[in-house]
């Protein structure tokens, strides 16, 4: 693979090898790909190269860009990125902790760890649906 100055992989050779590596381990119909705008002259130069290197997962639709606006403040270079999982726990944790300041509604709550569970997650889509892509 070759390296970059600060060390790091080029992202073509990285994502060549994340793309067969997937491929091989889940035999996908078709892989998409959601990144920001920026990135679409790589991924049509990506899905180039795999369907050059006749790559049998690199067949006219089976790979697919969707792009969307840059989210300011992530890089992963940086270290920067937020993760949906740790978005969706940490919106949970928000619901749990406001569901207990009232110990007698939280006590009639069947389940209170799956409601928050679901509440949480409702709230990260209603706040990302809410937003300009």
């Amino acid at each position: 693979m070759t390296l970059i100055t600060d060390g790091t992989t080029i992202y073509l050779t990285r994502d060549l090898g994340g793309a067969y590596d997937k491929y091989q381990k889940y035999k996908f119909d078709k892989h998409i790909y959601v990144v920001q705008s920026a990135q679409t002259l790589h991924f049509n130069q990506l899905f180039k190269t795999l369907e050059l290197m006749d790559e049998e997962f690199a067949k006219p639709g089976m790979l697919e860009h969707i792009n969307f606006g840059m989210v300011n403040g992530m890089s992963t270079r940086r270290g920067t990125v937020k993760f949906l999982d740790d978005i969706i726990d940490e919106a949970t944790d928000v619901m749990h902790e406001q569901m207990r300041s009232n110990e007698d509604k939280y006590a009639q709550v069947e389940e209170p760890e799956r409601t928050s569970a679901v509440i949480g997650a409702s709230a990260v889509k209603i706040q990302d649906m809410s937003a300009k892509r």
